[in-house]
């Protein structure tokens, strides 16, 4: 398929989103504190009680991919990297469960079909590049089958209609005016990935993309240098990916890093960051063109998540100094309504949080996820709060 790639810039992110794929039925659900915990059931037999996170050496996957998805039985799943193995935390009983991967391990990513879930991630080659890895689960993440290579590159980013699974990467370096965002698919009932060629038309180093699907509906974003500085692209389908509509470029500068999530009124979220700014705009199902975006924060990396009424954002948000890539950290977040009011937010784990995303919870809402660091900024304690 394709080749190359990625610098291991991986302080990763997160990201996201309730809507971000095919809906389980909901279960249960309880606060974080198994000993205050009272769980209410609307699925006899699954317990979906969100334990406490004690784990350590671990690191999150970049912004671009989604990080956290609810299983078709119910459970809540985080894709982490332990070590030197990709592993998925099932946030029911707080199994580590190991999904695949040696070596030189980056950039996880997960999503979540009607009856599959499937993770991918990035591995060092023996040639000294990178490729991307995949695994499937057929019972809610309790076990994933043998690890499949996808392709050549870096930056996986996975979504799902019913069991239609669909991954995005990109296939040229960082700095160098090269390379595509490649798309494989996984059909539903088939156990072999299918190339599908590029989804973008330029190659001036196109990165970091992001995919979400609903329905029929696929959009893709990703970040290219095509009329100068780096500037965020989209590109829509309305045939699951069969054939795309033109691609459209969100008019500011310098900006990058995009993450997309489509609701289930059909509205697409698309959370990016410009020089220090973290905006969030929104695009009306059947519109061909972004709004005019809201400004969430100071900071960079922003994750969506999105639920049939609200959309959660967090972001790497920046303080002293604001703005600055080598400033402190804390876990930026915000939610904002679907007339893209902002309804609440805040910021947690300063003064040194990395990775901040935001994934949905068993049964309904939304957590906040990110890394405390350990001696390193790509590693270190998992942390997560629930979200109002």
């Amino acid at each position: 398929m394709k080749r190359l790639l990625l610098p291991l810039f991986a302080i990763a992110l997160l990201a996201l989103g309730a809507c971000r794929h095919t809906k389980p039925s909901p279960s249960t659900t309880s606060s974080d504190d198994p000993s205050t915990s009272t769980p209410s059931t609307t699925q006899p037999g699954t317990t979906t009680t969100q334990p406490d996170i004690e784990l350590s050496d671990v690191a999150l996957g970049f912004n671009n991919a989604e990080q956290g998805v609810v299983a078709p039985d119910g459970t809540a799943l985080l894709v982490l990297k332990r070590l030197d193995s990709v592993e998925v935390l099932r946030r029911v009983d707080g199994e580590v469960v190991r999904a695949g991967g040696s070596g030189r391990i980056s950039l996880p990513a997960i999503t979540a079909g009607e009856t599959r879930v499937v993770v991918a991630w990035v591995e060092g080659s023996d040639g000294g590049g990178t490729v991307v890895k995949a695994a499937v689960s057929e019972d809610s993440g309790r076990s994933f089958g043998p690890e499949q290579l996808v392709g050549e590159g870096g930056g996986p980013s996975l979504t799902a209609s019913g069991d239609e699974v669909l991954m995005v990467w990109h296939t040229g370096k960082e700095g160098e005016p090269n390379g595509d965002i490649a798309l494989a698919r996984l059909p539903a009932g088939a156990t072999a990935w299918e190339a599908e060629g590029s989804v973008d038309e330029s190659a001036a180093a196109p990165l970091w993309a992001s995919i979400d699907a609903h329905e029929s509906t696929v959009v893709v974003t990703w970040r290219d240098n095509r009329t100068g500085p780096y500037t965020v692209w989209t590109r829509t389908s309305n045939d699951l990916g069969a054939s795309w509509n033109p691609e459209v470029q969100v008019l500011t500068t310098h900006s990058g890093d995009p993450d997309v999530c489509i609701d289930t009124a059909g509205t697409t979220w698309l959370g990016y960051h410009a020089q220090g700014d973290v905006y969030l705009a929104r695009m009306n199902a059947g519109e061909t063109a972004f709004g005019e975006p809201a400004r969430v924060g100071d900071g960079w990396f922003a994750h969506v998540s999105c639920d049939t009424d609200v959309v959660g954002v967090a972001w790497e948000e920046t303080t002293s100094p604001s703005k600055a890539p080598e400033a402190e950290k804390a876990a930026g977040w915000a939610i904002y309504d679907s007339d893209l009011g902002r309804v609440d937010g805040g910021s947690e784990g300063a003064p040194d949080a990395a990775a901040a995303t935001i994934v949905p919870v068993a049964g309904g809402g939304l957590e906040l996820v990110w890394i405390d660091p350990d001696g390193s900024p790509l590693t270190g304690t998992l942390k997560a709060i629930p979200l109002p």
